[in-house]
């Protein structure tokens, strides 16, 4: 019998640290943010909310851009003392033009100056949504961050940056399905009526972040702003994001899953970690345009390149012209030149 419990407490250590190995790198850059005026887009989700606290924590003034107002404040709540007053509500819904205007208007008054734009929050959603002509995930996850980004674009300190993110599974899109969904005959987004994947539009919108940080290096060196960019891919986390995905394939998936996903997804906490070194990163030394994952920069494949940023943001703009989108706004037409 003592043998036994021998092997028992043996494969729990084993499974301890096999859980903390993949549960990835914490950022040894942490340090103090005082003064600092940080905007983080979803900070009320997962993630997003363990941003919030790390940041708070180290002295920064955090706005939380979001949607729900009730959950929100509910969080913001919980926070100690001297870290409510350095941390406020604004809110944002990603899929609208008008709501993101708003938001930017309502910042500026109240907030002033920033320094970090973290466009963190993401969606995913199974049936073909429209919202001002844009599938939604496509609008919340890249379009509504594009959007948000220009009309900051002149309402950063010196030596600010922008955060966005992406995810790794861009590998999978190759170069033939690229031009093909950001070619015109899709400026109606026709391809959900034959690809009929979900999973494909979430990674798609994901790629275009970071072909958007890809595109943003050089459209700040050109114009000579004081700003720079990167992506950020924060690893496969132990949270409900897909849950509002309901098919049986899915759903079976999920089952099989929970045994890996207790070993080899990060906790919430440390899939923060990227999203809080690319804040804590020196500006001299953050290379604009750079794609981080697990704390370190990380070289891209060559589907990321600024011929395919520039594919991307010409196939952009159409989408805006044809569904009225910013059309007036100077700020956002002038952000597609290099397109």
């Amino acid at each position: 019998m003592e043998l036994d419990f021998q092997k028992f407490y043996l494969v729990l250590f084993i499974v301890y640290c096999v859980s903390r190995h993949f549960d990835g790198p914490e950022t040894k850059l942490t340090h103090s943010m005082v003064g600092q005026t940080i905007v983080i887009t979803g900070g009320d989700s997962h993630i997003g909310w363990e941003t919030v606290k790390d940041l708070l924590k180290n002295g920064a003034r955090v706005v939380l851009a979001c949607r729900n107002e009730t959950k929100t404040n509910d969080l913001l709540k919980t926070l100690p003392e001297d870290q409510k007053k350095r941390a406020s509500f604004i809110k944002l819904d990603l899929a609208h033009f008008d709501a993101i205007k708003a938001f930017v208007e309502e910042l500026k008054q109240k907030i002033g100056k920033i320094d970090i734009l973290v466009n963190n929050a993401g969606t995913c959603f199974q049936n073909v949504d429209l919202v001002d002509g844009l599938d939604i995930t496509f609008s919340t996850n890249f379009a509504g961050h594009l959007l948000l980004t220009c009309l900051l674009l002149d309402n950063f300190n010196p030596k600010g940056r922008i955060v966005n993110v992406c995810t790794k599974k861009y590998q999978r899109i190759s170069q033939s399905q690229f031009d093909s969904w950001v070619s015109d005959k899709n400026l109606d987004w026709s391809y959900h009526k034959y690809v009929d994947d979900w999973m494909k539009v979430y990674v798609f919108s994901k790629f275009c972040n970071l072909l958007h940080s890809i595109y943003l290096k050089e459209y700040l060196e050109k114009y000579g702003l004081n700003l720079k960019a990167c992506c950020v891919h924060p690893g496969y986390v132990k949270n409900n994001f897909f849950e509002c995905i309901h098919t049986p394939y899915w759903s079976f998936r999920t089952f099989c899953m929970l045994p890996s996903r207790y070993l080899f997804f990060k906790s919430l906490r440390m899939g923060a970690q990227t999203h809080l070194h690319a804040c804590y990163y020196s500006y001299e030394n953050l290379p604009s345009g750079c794609f981080l994952k697990d704390c370190k920069v990380k070289s891209l494949l060559k589907s990321a390149c600024f011929e395919n940023a520039k594919k991307l943001m010409g196939f952009t703009k159409k989408v805006f012209e044809k569904n009225g989108i910013a059309q007036d706004n100077e700020d956002v037409m002038k952000f597609f030149s290099l397109a």
